[in-house]
């Protein structure tokens, strides 16, 4: 497998730490005229990009975004959703499902929610895998406005933890 990684010129350590092939810079490269024939894009950058991450994916190819719109499927799997949101977010993805479509590539969304039954699922996944997440840093809790400015520069190089601690 091959593994390109985007992000600024900062997260570049980060990247080849984490056993990346490749890594863009794109404030200084466009990708689009770099890349291509890839299997998978996963989508952090949202709808704007949507349209140049498909022309990187080679037929067949998959593009999961977790901030562009829900879809038709994404819908689909949420049976206590209501019949009006499920339109709705057919309505709102079906530019991205078209665009796919039309390129013989597929579209998904992936929404994650903060529940108990998630985190449990991703942790398990975790330990069988021994992935370890990257952690920008920490603040106890009564750092939190702290932590929110950290989260709000955008620079952050991993997860900000916010410590809750009952004797505090």
């Amino acid at each position: 497998m091959f593994v390109t990684i985007s992000g600024s010129g900062s997260a570049r350590a980060l990247a080849q730490r984490l056993g990346a092939d490749e890594f863009v810079d794109y404030t200084t490269q466009d990708y689009v005229y770099m890349l291509t024939d890839y299997d998978y894009v996963i989508d952090t950058r949202g709808a704007s990009e949507i349209h140049k991450q498909m022309k990187i994916l080679k037929p067949g190819g998959k593009l999961v975004s977790l901030n562009a719109g829900p879809n038709a499927r994404y819908a689909n799997q949420i049976p206590e959703l209501a019949t009006t949101k499920k339109i709705l977010f057919s309505l709102l993805g079906a530019p991205f499902d078209g665009i796919a479509k039309w390129q013989r590539k597929s579209y998904d969304f992936i929404y994650v929610q903060p529940n108990g039954q998630q985190l449990a699922a991703i942790t398990q996944y975790f330990e069988k895998t021994n992935i370890n997440p990257v952690i920008d840093s920490e603040y106890s809790f009564n750092e939190v406005n702290a932590a929110i400015a950290k989260i709000a520069t955008g620079h952050s190089l991993g997860k900000v933890i916010l410590i809750v601690d009952d004797e505090e």
